[in-house]
Order: structure tokens, then C-alpha cells, then sequence
């Protein structure tokens, strides 16, 4: 039996599938079933069988053809069958805010008669047909959506997004964090809003946190320069905390294409954000736990919405995704943070500094062209 799926969310490192028989057609895979086959794969990888609960004489081999997996089971006589294909990746479990995990697991019933040896997942099997045509309706539906929301961004903009109401039951000790905070700098409004984000940290999270642009960290940045940004770096104990804007594309650019960069007044504070920056993005491609260690934020300004960004870690936006943040950097799903306005007042300062830098960029468009600049 030959099974073809065609994977509409890109690449995986590692994907499962299983063969089972006995299944009730009308019930979508769900329900009794004998295990039959099951079989691994990387996209770089050879497939493997898996453990004894399979049957033995079932051979399978799974393979990856460009954004297509391909696999063939032996031995397989008539009768009904349900195929489950699962994508192994720690985005499909994690409670990130783009995660859904029902896009991490497929499930094809089919039934082998005679002379049929053929499956696809686009052609001869209805429900995969719908699957994949409600998920591209639905990928037109946000765009829309998304439209819609930036056409009428000036209306909406100046309502403060609140968060679901405080749980009844709250959690009376809240581990502090180390949390190092990079963000390059900007004009006088985006550091104003560095400033209340930073502390918004300090009192909800009980944090320390490391910022090259503090002022009580002068005197050591300026006498260790990149080493005093390396050491939190490679502490596994401090979780790093990315800030996307117009500005820090730039640099990353700048990286990333092996050019350099200019600021129209250079500081030494400013070699030791591009040090630590280049660190950070060499740490994200290589730490196995840089979804839990590193996360990217932005600020809700139409400058920034829509930055294509480098990894695909989770960017939140602020202030919209602030409790969200809080939740995922102290890693538990439980936990209750209050972030209500009326008894975190820094909230409303925090949309208030927002809406002041969204002003700002607004009157001065031609501002960050002379901040800095990309030299070859």
C-alpha cells in the first residue's frame, strides 16, 4: 500500500505514522483498532519501524519529497484502515499564541480492496480534500481580516484591549526571573516605552533584568563592553527577551547579509547591542531550548506589524499579548498573573508611551533614515 500527504505548513523535523486497521469508516479514524505499522521520519533522515506493539511482517518506508511525504507499507491485505500522520515538533504542544495542534495530526480512514494500491491525500480521499480546502478558506479569511483590522486601525487604536479577568484563584509566590533584555537604540519616544516595559517586568515577574540602555548599568557596560552582554547570554538561568522594530531589522540585516551599519552619532553602548545581537541569533540557531529561553516582542505600531521576522519563535505584540507573555516566559499554565489596569497602572502608561511613539513615526517618516543607516 502506497500512501501519499502533501504537509501545507512547511517543514518538520520529525513525523510519525501509523497504520491501523478495524476502523469504523463513518466515525473519521475515531474508535477500536488494531495497531498494524508505524513508521519515523526525518526530512533528512532514513524511516525507521517502530517498537514491538506493531506487527512485525508489515514493512514500511516513509520518505520526503519536497513538501510531500511518501510511504509505502508491505504486506497489507483488503479490508479497512486508518492512517494517522502526526508532525513531531515542540511548537505543535507548546501554548504559543500561533500554535493549534489539530494541525499537527491528520487522520485518513481508507479501505484496500483488490488492484487498489494508490492513496493520495489530495485526490482519492474526500475528507482530505475539504480538510485542505476549509484550511486555505480559512488562511483567506484572516488575510481579510487582518485588512480589515489595519483599514480601520485609527478608529480602534486608542480602545485599551483587556485581558481576561483575574482567576479566583491566585498564586502567592511567582519565582523571580533573570530576563536580559535587547533592543537597540532609537529615538527619545521608543526608549520612553523600553523604560515603562522594563519596568512592568520588574514588578509583575519579580524580575532582574539586564539592559545595555539602563543607566545603572553604565559604568559596567562601558568597562567590559560586549562581555558584560556575553555572560547572561550563556547563562542558561536568563531567558532573553527580543525586541523587533524597524530599527533592530536594520541591524539584524546588517548581520544576516554580513554588511555593516552606521549610526548617525555612535555610541559605544551601541557595538555592544550588535555583539550581543549577533550572539543572540547565533544562540537561536542552535540552542535545542531557544523556544523557552528566547522570545521576540513588538510593539503594536503600523511600523512593526508587519516585519517579517528571522525564526519562527513567537512574536508577541504589546500591549495586546502582554499577559500571554507573562504567562509563557514563566513557563506554566496555571500560574495567575494579574495585569489588571486599575491595580498595574503602568499598563495604561505602557499604551499611552505606544500611542506616543505611533505619533512620533507618524510626524517624523523620515526620522530612522537619519538614526542609521546600512553602509556596505
Amino acid at each position: 500500500m502506497k500512501f501519499r500527504f502533501d504537509v501545507p505548513i512547511g517543514e518538520f523535523p520529525e513525523t510519525i505514522i501509523r497504520l491501523s486497521s478495524g476502523e469504523k469508516m463513518s466515525e473519521d479514524c475515531v474508535g477500536s483498532g488494531n495497531n498494524k505499522a508505524c513508521c519515523t521520519t526525518g526530512r533528512d533522515e532514513d524511516s525507521e519501524c517502530c517498537s514491538n506493539e506493531y506487527d512485525k511482517n508489515i514493512g514500511c518506508l516513509c520518505y520526503w519529497n519536497e513538501n510531500a511525504l511518501d510511504c509505502e507499507f508491505n504486506n497489507i491485505t483488503q479490508g479497512n484502515y486508518c492512517i494517522n500522520v502526526e508532525l513531531v515538533d515542540q511548537r505543535c504542544v507548546s501554548r504559543k499564541l500561533w500554535s493549534n495542534h489539530t494541525l499537527c495530526s491528520w487522520y485518513f480512514p481508507y479501505s484496500i480492496a483488490e488492484n487498489n494500491q494508490l492513496v493520495t491525500s489530495s485526490n482519492d480521499n474526500p475528507w482530505i480534500t475539504v480538510t485542505v480546502t476549509a484550511v486555505v478558506v480559512f488562511i483567506i479569511l484572516a488575510l481579510l481580516m487582518l485588512l480589515y483590522y489595519k483599514a480601520y486601525r485609527k478608529v480602534i487604536y486608542n480602545q485599551y484591549i483587556s485581558f481576561a479577568p483575574a482567576r479566583k484563584k491566585t498564586v502567592s509566590v511567582i519565582i523571580p526571573q533573570k530576563i536580559m533584555l535587547l533592543y537597540p537604540r532609537d529615538c527619545k519616544a521608543f526608549m520612553d516605552v523600553m523604560k515603562v516595559f522594563r519596568s512592568i517586568l520588574q514588578e509583575t515577574l519579580i524580575a532582574q533584568v539586564y539592559d545595555i540602555w539602563d543607566n545603572r548599568n553604565w559604568n559596567d557596560v562601558h568597562s567590559t563592553g560586549p562581555l558584560w552582554a556575553v555572560k547572561y547570554l550563556i547563562d542558561p538561568n536568563v531567558k532573553i527577551l527580543l525586541v523587533n522594530s524597524p530599527c533592530s531589522k536594520i541591524i539584524e540585516e546588517a548581520i544576516l547579509s554580513k554588511k555593516t551599519f552606521e549610526y548617525n552619532k555612535p555610541t559605544p553602548r551601541d557595538d555592544v547591542y550588535f555583539c550581543a545581537l549577533k550572539s543572540a541569533l547565533d544562540l537561536l540557531m542552535s540552542e535545542n531550548n531557544r523556544y523557552n529561553r528566547f522570545f521576540i516582542v513588538r510593539l503594536d505600531s503600523k511600523d512593526c506589524m508587519f516585519d517579517k521576522p528571522a525564526f519562527l519563535n513567537t512574536i508577541y505584540t504589546l500591549p495586546q499579548h502582554l499577559k500571554e507573555f507573562i504567562m509563557d516566559i514563566l513557563n506554566s499554565p496555571i500560574v495567575d498573573v494579574i495585569l489588571n489596569p486599575d491595580r498595574l497602572p503602568k499598563i495604561h502608561q505602557l499604551q499611552t508611551a505606544i500611542s506616543e511613539l505611533e505619533n512620533f513615526r507618524l510626524n517624523n517618516e523620515e526620522y530612522l533614515s537619519e538614526l542609521i543607516w546600512l553602509t556596505s
